[in-house]
């Protein structure tokens, strides 16, 4: 049996783990092994599972994206992001969208501050996700909207 066959075999024993309700974490990362094991039968599978971990928590990029959630936590409970979000209310309410506006012009400058993506859009969330819903916007403007934004980090 080819290598393109077993990848084959692997990914139709994918989708039916998937649509059997398997977790797709526990599906790929079952098979993934099983399947390594077949065309390598000498790899160290287990091992590598710890070591990628480890290298993945490591790194010096997410090691960031904590204490950014935590500074977005601690605007929120000094009131900080509600001013901020009265006083760009005050500029821009008259404009149709304007939080959401203000929210990616937000987003753009914070990102430009840390440079992480996934901090930015954390950190966005915890802060303009309230503001924006208790002005009423939809769920899917401020996702689009936060998520829009979370990406200028780079």
């Amino acid at each position: 049996m080819s290598d393109v066959a077993i990848g084959a075999l692997g990914l139709i024993i994918l989708l039916c783990s998937i649509l059997l309700n398997v977790p797709i974490a526990a599906s790929m990362a079952i098979i993934g092994a099983v399947f390594i094991l077949i065309l390598n039968p000498q790899a160290a599978v287990f091992s590598l599972f710890g070591t990628s971990t480890v290298n993945a928590l490591q790194s010096q990029e997410l090691i960031v994206i904590p204490l950014f959630i935590l500074l977005g936590g601690f605007s929120i409970i000094a009131g900080l992001s509600s001013e901020i979000y009265r006083l760009s209310q005050a500029w821009f309410g008259n404009l149709r969208g304007g939080l959401a506006l203000t929210t990616v012009g937000t987003s753009a400058v914070f990102g430009a501050i840390c440079g992480s993506s996934v901090a930015t859009t954390a950190t966005m969330v915890q802060v303009a996700l309230p503001e924006m819903r208790k002005l009423g916007y939809s769920d899917a403007i401020i996702a689009g909207t936060i998520a829009g934004g979370g990406t200028l980090a780079h």
